[in-house]
């Protein structure tokens, strides 16, 4: 077997101090101290699936989509992100949560890193779910031999599902990490089965805004902190943010919270990458879950920070 290149063993020599860092200092108490009592949602309330890491699922009771969707984290071990290995696709894992996702006919992804892509060829194909994302996310879909469910979209675009109307916007990838972005850029060909994490290329970043009748959901898949992002809304809002390797927190909260009017936060992106499928989530202490939730308080004490169990559906807009 042929040795790594040397730049992608450079590239691997910066990233695996952060990884083993993140995996270390790992812990669940953060988490469950701040667990919010999830409201499970009436017969036709929009609710809120987390699956870990990015991974929602928004539905109404009759129409519902995937975003992000990563359960493979059993597949994608520490060594085997940081030796730059094959990573592959959970099928018994992608298996047991399509069984519980119900409907997801379409998949937004929102950037193209392992973390937020690996699993959507599977989730795709499993739920003849359309996946909509930029051109490193069509690479992965092309890889896997899945073009034909493949849709580009752009930023300024929108998009019905049902009952939800979506609305991508150009965002950027948080900034938190000492080496900057991981693999920046876009990928230039496709990306198959059994592709190094390197290989997957940030791409394009959205930020979403998920408009329904019943109130407006926004959605940070990574935590670029850009200003005038979301605009005020009338009605229910909630906000969905990723915590990991966010930009500094007091202008991310300011840019999203102050700005779009959201008077609920679902942190998201905060848990260990590489605990098994099953555990329950642990927080990264890179994701600063405590200083997230103080500084919260502190700008906005009426609203609600809402960490919600994995894998349980809860009410959008429902506060105590």
């Amino acid at each position: 077997m042929s040795a790594p290149p040397p730049r992608r063993l450079a590239a691997l020599a910066l990233v695996a101090p952060l990884l083993v860092l993140l995996a270390a200092c790992a812990r669940e108490e953060p988490y469950l101290n701040y667990l919010a009592a999830c409201a499970p949602p009436s017969p036709g309330d929009v609710s809120v699936t987390w699956m870990g890491v990015a991974g929602i699922h928004v539905a109404d009771g009759e129409s519902g989509f995937l975003v992000d969707p990563f359960v493979s984290q059993g597949n994608a071990s520490l060594a085997t992100v940081v030796s730059g290995a094959p990573l592959h696709s959970d099928p018994w894992s992608v298996a047991r949560w399509s069984r519980r996702l119900s409907p997801a006919t379409a998949i937004f992804v929102t950037h193209s890193h392992y973390d937020h892509v690996l699993d959507v060829p599977a989730f795709a194909e499993r739920l003849s779910a359309k996946v909509l994302g930029g051109t490193t996310t069509g690479l992965v879909m092309e890889g896997h031999g899945l073009a034909r469910l493949f849709e580009l979209v752009e930023p300024g675009e929108s998009r019905t599902v049902g009952g939800f109307e979506v609305d991508l916007i150009a965002s950027l990838h948080g900034t938190g990490l000492p080496m900057g972005v991981p693999a920046p850029g876009d990928a230039k060909a496709p990306i198959k089965p059994g592709s190094a994490a390197l290989a997957y290329k940030v791409g394009q970043v959205f930020a979403l805004r998920i408009r329904h009748p019943q109130g407006t959901l926004f959605y940070l898949g990574s935590g670029g902190s850009v200003e005038k992002l979301f605009e005020g809304v009338e009605g229910p809002a909630a906000a969905l943010m990723t915590l990991s390797a966010r930009s500094p927190t007091q202008a991310y909260i300011a840019h999203v919270v102050g700005q779009s009017g959201a008077g609920k936060v679902i942190p998201i992106h905060f848990d260990d990458l590489f605990r098994p499928p099953t555990a329950p989530p642990r927080v990264q202490t890179i994701a600063m879950l405590d200083d997230f939730g103080d500084e919260l308080a502190r700008q906005a004490p009426d609203v609600l920070f809402a960490p919600q169990p994995v894998g349980e559906p809860c009410a959008a807009f429902a506060t105590p």
